[in-house]
């Protein structure tokens, strides 16, 4: 069984990798690099109770006071004394996830956002010609209708749905560069600067695109005017390294993974690569060979342009680590990010700015529609900075339709799991502060200094700044803190020695969760958050269906 998702991310003096993990093969990729992973508009339907807010402190209040909510369209009725939580009307003010991104000297692509235009260049090696069709299924792959791939969703199209409306993506497939190199001459080429032979590559390639259309052609690809391509996705032709002993002889860098030029230049007036992606034609034939075209790989790894990170555990794929945890799978495998399967969580929604939350201040009542087609999203912490960059509990409805049907009703690769089958509540618990990174040149590494808070300063690149916690114990500011985890409902963390999500994991109708019982299990000091904080609230489900949950949270 084969995992390909690589995110590869770097700082202006280190590289922050994470490795590609390969399931029955004793290889991963850029197994020599000592690196650490450190890596908003309204939803289009605002549905669910909302009716009166609450201040920070619990109490009842009017929503128009409070600068970070609005009104909903809803007409459902809330029973009095249970109506102590807000819409927020924004997220992330003063800077979001690519501003994040590019205070560790790196790029991501600009989101929310709807005029994006991503360069995709085809790399031809020598010996492994492109065929025909498979240059026209590229197209297909990043700009076709889901009826198109005659399987699940293009890139373009899974993001359109994911984003509701808020990001839309046009991938402009250039003529193939042929690179003169056959793949053993490509994995040679001088690494010095550039860490991986696939910068080489797209720095060649992004030329010759500049010199074939001018040099302000690439002015298309740059949104947000900061002088840097948004991202290049780079498809080359020889097999990846798992479907070929003598591409694996040569290099298991002919993979599946994001990294950054970033000893680059800005220019506004010929912009240069920064983020790229790389991954084989043949990922595109993983889900039912030619006949169908699989996008999930280049959804997850188009995931990492946007500045996500990897929500798997990369330690338990590391024989020299030998921590806490290593087997720790915080996310139970079902989610984009985590074993490329279904959608994309609420949290990572919330940070590319796609939806806003219910931020509970008190006793609540609320109503969600499922998370897939609403973006509905309640939030509840002792006290939220207003960020996606905090501590909190986050909870979604998860129905198995919409960009989770396909693979909630079948595993679309391998040993890759199956998603949810029933509706139910995930409930996560998100520890998303940022952290301030201090370098050491005795040592050559970053270290954790302390924890950051966002509404203090706007972020700039004259410092490292990035997430805090990992879901890799060994890359993580504490080991015991996740970036995100779900809280499964039997009470039990199995996550925590390799097990896959079921539908067990969902709460369903008629189940609580307080620290008291769960705390133990699923949080490092018992009954409180990673913070000291104490969270303060029971939650109870009253009706879980896949049209909608009601949820009652109670302040204690």
């Amino acid at each position: 069984m084969k995992r390909k998702m690589l995110y590869l991310s770097v700082l202006s003096v280190l590289a922050l990798t994470s490795c590609a993990l390969s399931f029955g093969t004793t290889g991963t990729d850029d197994s020599s690099t000592d690196s650490s992973d450190t890596s908003g508009d309204s939803t289009s339907s605002d549905t669910g109770a909302d009716t009166s807010s609450g201040t920070s402190s619990g109490t009842s209040g009017n929503i128009s006071s409070n600068p970070s909510a609005e009104t909903s369209s809803s007409t459902s009725t809330v029973t009095e004394g249970w109506d102590n939580y807000y819409k927020a009307s924004s997220v992330d003010p003063n800077f979001n996830l690519q501003d994040l991104k590019q205070a560790g000297n790196v790029d991501a692509i600009p989101s929310p956002r709807t005029d994006i235009n991503i360069l995709v260049i085809p790399i031809e090696f020598t010996g492994y010609t492109f065929a025909s069709n498979t240059l026209t299924d590229i197209e297909t792959l990043f700009n076709g209708t889901a009826d198109q791939t005659n399987y699940w969703e293009s890139v373009s199209s899974f993001y359109e749905k994911s984003s509701y409306g808020n990001l839309d993506l046009s991938f402009n497939i250039a003529p193939k560069y042929a690179t003169g190199y056959t793949p053993t001459e490509a994995a040679s080429l001088d690494t010095t600067d550039t860490d991986y032979f696939s910068t080489n590559i797209v720095r060649e390639a992004v030329g010759d695109y500049k010199s074939d259309n001018g040099s302000n052609s690439t002015q298309q690809f740059d949104a947000d005017g900061n002088g840097y391509i948004d991202a290049v996705w780079m498809i080359y032709s020889c097999p990846d390294y798992s479907n070929s002993q003598t591409i694996k002889n040569i290099s298991t860098d002919y993979w599946a993974y994001v990294f950054w030029d970033y000893k680059q230049s800005a220019s506004t007036s010929s912009p240069n690569q920064n983020s790229y992606a790389w991954a084989s034609h043949d990922f595109m034939y993983e889900g039912g060979g030619t006949s169908k075209i699989d996008a999930h790989t280049f959804i997850h790894e188009t995931g990492h342009l946007l500045g996500l990170d990897d929500y798997y555990n990369y330690d338990s794929f590391d024989s020299d680590y030998t921590g806490i945890n290593k087997y720790y799978k915080p996310t139970g495998g079902i989610d984009m990010m985590d074993y490329n399967v279904t959608d994309h969580n609420v949290w990572s929604k919330m940070a590319l700015g796609w939806t806003k939350p219910y931020v509970v201040t008190g006793n609540a009542e609320i109503t969600i529609d499922p998370a897939e087609s609403s973006g509905d999203v309640i939030l509840i912490a002792d006290s939220w900075n207003g960020t996606s960059y905090d501590e909190f509990l986050i909870l979604e409805l998860y129905t198995p339709t919409g960009l989770n049907g396909l693979d909630s009703s079948m595993a679309y690769s391998d040993d890759y799991p199956i998603g949810y089958t029933i509706p139910g509540i995930r409930l996560y618990h998100v520890d998303s502060r940022i952290g301030n990174f201090t370098y050491s040149y005795s040592n050559e590494e970053w270290y954790f200094d302390s924890y950051y808070e966002p509404s203090s300063l706007y972020l700039s690149g004259s410092s490292y700044y990035g997430l805090a916690h990992s879901n890799t114990p060994s890359r993580s500011a504490d080991e015991n803190h996740r970036l995100i985890h779900m809280i499964q409902a039997g009470g039990t963390n199995t996550f925590d020695t390799g097990g896959e999500g079921g539908n067990a994991d969902l709460f369903t109708t008629g189940q609580t969760f307080s620290m008291d019982t769960y705390g133990s299990q699923f949080f490092k000091n018992g009954n409180k958050l990673n913070n000291g904080n104490a969270l303060g609230y029971t939650i109870s489900f009253s009706s879980v269906s896949s049209e909608s949950a009601t949820i009652r949270i109670e302040k204690i």
